[in-house]
């Protein structure tokens, strides 16, 4: 399971994705930067969010996809029409309380935890606080809709293979975000 080392200097919150040997984003990943996240909206001592990542050659990588997977395995195949209405369906009732336990007992359980990473993502727009990503490796999928995220992007000199996974279209719909944004050359 993915973790983020966090550590406090001053009023900046530094933290590390750690999820070797690849540092994918998991579920555990997804959990700990909502954990970082609430504490950067809660404390008022917090001026600005720095994400990196503790590969030495990536800033975070896309999702898991054993996860996602495992996930598609434990469900019925599905026309695109009922793909469609389950989104809708899941996004409402993640709406009432307690809601997010019970549809993670259910094959809908990735339709959850892409919601949540939406969410935090989101928060993380809306939060008081100066989110940056310090960029130190490659940024694929998942990882770089979490640069994209943040307010301020960072890149180390020798890092060239910050993308979307579709790097060579014009534009890419970012699952999470809900927006278009033009992959990094």
């Amino acid at each position: 399971m993915g973790t983020i080392t966090v550590e406090q200097r001053d009023t900046v919150l530094i933290g590390s994705f750690d999820n070797p040997p690849h540092g994918l984003i998991d579920r555990g990943s997804v959990e700990a930067l909502g954990r970082l996240v609430a504490r950067a909206e809660e404390d008022e001592s917090v001026d600005a969010v720095v994400l990196t990542g503790s590969h030495p050659e990536r800033f975070v990588a896309h999702y898991d996809v054993s996860e996602i997977l495992a996930g598609v395995r434990s469900s019925p195949a599905i026309s695109a029409g009922l793909a469609g209405a389950s989104l809708r369906t899941v996004g409402a009732a993640r709406r009432l309380p307690g809601a997010d336990r019970g549809l993670m007992r259910t094959p809908l359980a990735g339709l959850v935890e892409v919601g949540r990473f939406q969410e935090i993502l989101l928060r993380m727009n809306r939060c008081g606080v100066v989110f940056v990503a310090a960029i130190n490796g490659s940024a694929q999928g998942g990882g770089c809709e979490l640069a994209l995220a943040c307010d301020l992007r960072l890149t180390a000199s020798a890092n060239r293979r910050s993308s979307s996974p579709s790097r060579r279209a014009a534009a890419e719909r970012s699952a999470s975000l809900g927006c278009w944004a033009a992959p990094m050359p």
